[in-house]
């Protein structure tokens, strides 16, 4: 028997080196998963990794309870036990994902690292590998009569949609929610976008409305019908913070993509991967990528 340690930056790419590891039909036991802090120097350049230990049986490979048949953690280490006094089981599904899962079971009355703080389980793909593999950079609607709606708090939208359109050169600015443009109707309800709709077809351009969270909610979007929606999230804020508002609109609406603001400001503005919807623009400009 022999026990290896694989690390990662990311749970999945330890868990990515573990399957490399081992394909030939070796037992293989999922002892632990962690997550590993390492302090730095002084305090300073702390870092996080993911660590998996596994046991492997090098010498009995054909009698394995293998990494491709178990069910992982605490419950693979039961059934071993259960093998060995002579009981018998029924074979569990060959998913090596469900070893993963098992490994919840290890932190069995102790501190649940199955998620991070921002509540993201850390035992499916994260959000980056999610978008990266399955959409494209999202770009705004150009046209005419189009009413996008840009959602965030009001002057970061109001400067949003005023970005993207270009001062107003190249569509109509409209506020709604909380924020207010001088001398600009409001969109509220149906009838109101359909006056922002027809204004902006006879000018060839389509309409950006830009609406400010309120606490109220977000009732009067139904009625708004956008042709796109799109959130305007602040790279700087807390992550908590920025979910409070965004994402119960998420899961009420679809979102075509994110606007992305004080990007270059802050150290870590990969944070608004955590919401999962792809990134079209980054201070003002169009994203390379999906992901940040």
């Amino acid at each position: 028997m022999s026990r290896h340690t694989y690390d990662g930056v990311t749970l999945e790419e330890a868990k990515a080196k573990v399957r490399a590891a081992h394909t030939d039909g070796s037992k293989v036991e999922v002892i632990s998963a962690e997550e590993v802090s390492r302090p730095g120097f002084g305090g300073f350049f702390a870092k996080t990794r993911y660590e998996i230990v596994v046991e492997v049986d090098d010498e009995d490979p054909a009698s394995a309870y293998t990494l491709n048949s178990a069910s992982g953690g605490l419950q693979a280490l039961l059934a071993a036990e259960d093998a060995a006094d002579g009981y018998e089981k029924p074979a569990a599904p060959d998913r090596f994902e469900q070893v993963i899962a098992g490994l919840r079971d290890l932190t069995d009355g102790t501190e649940d690292t199955t998620t991070d703080r921002y509540g993201l389980d850390l035992f499916q793909p994260s959000p980056v590998d999610v978008l990266e593999r399955a959409v494209q950079v999202p770009v705004i609607s150009k046209r005419p009569g189009d009413l996008v709606v840009l959602v965030g708090r009001p002057d970061d939208v109001v400067a949003a949609a005023k970005t993207l359109s270009r001062g107003g050169r190249y569509a109509d600015v409209r506020p709604g929610g909380e924020a207010t443009i001088r001398s600009a109707e409001p969109v509220v309800d149906r009838r109101s976008s359909l006056h922002a709709r027809a204004a902006a077809v006879e000018r060839e351009r389509p309409v950006y409305v830009a609406y400010g969270v309120a606490a109220a909610g977000y009732a009067d979007l139904e009625s708004v019908s956008p042709d796109e929606l799109w959130l305007v999230v602040d790279a700087a804020m807390k992550p908590e913070d920025t979910a409070a508002w965004a994402r119960p609109l998420i899961a009420a609406q679809h979102v075509d993509g994110l606007i992305v603001i004080r990007a270059s400001e802050t150290l870590t503005p990969g944070t608004v991967n955590l919401l999962q919807v792809p990134v079209g623009y980054v201070d003002g400009k169009p994203a390379d990528t999906p992901t940040l």
